[in-house]
């Protein structure tokens, strides 16, 4: 039996968590599958607006974001909201003065890809600002301080 397959059978389906814990229906869960752990934080700006983001995701926007953000440069920054909020698109506007808070749900750092590091300021260097593109395949994820060489 795959390792993948013994978690599978150890970690319980979103329904069973509901139901044990007396969870909520407008309480979102991430759906796990392949006894992978979507730890989602949150992006929130001037204390007023929130996103949630899949921790290594978040991690990725961080350096991005941070980056423009030293070199003194404004953008936007896009992203589509969650279904219960009318599936819309939310966009701010990111300038060096903003109140900028990164809430991860998980205490470890995510490994972290720089080809997708690229695409992502890719985006946020052109007209339309930065929004979430895919994670390139193929490129190999590594420890921020070995990303950033």
């Amino acid at each position: 039996m795959h390792l993948a397959s013994a978690l599978a059978l150890l970690i319980p389906s979103c329904g069973e968590l509901r139901r044990v814990m007396r969870i909520p229906d407008h309480v979102r869960i991430m759906d796990i599958t392949n006894a992978e752990r979507t730890l989602v934080g949150k992006f929130i700006y001037n204390d007023r607006i929130r996103a949630e983001f899949e921790d290594r995701l978040l991690a990725h926007l961080q350096l991005v974001i941070t980056t423009k953000l030293r070199r003194g440069e404004a953008f936007t920054f896009m992203w589509r909201n969650d279904q219960s909020l009318g599936d819309g698109r939310q966009v701010v506007w990111l300038h060096p003065g903003a109140d900028l808070n990164w809430q991860y749900f998980g205490s470890r750092q995510p490994s972290l890809n720089p080809a997708w590091l690229d695409a992502l300021s890719h985006v946020a260097n052109s007209p339309t600002g930065l929004y979430v593109v895919p994670e390139p395949q193929g490129a190999t994820a590594r420890p921020l301080s070995e990303a950033m060489d």
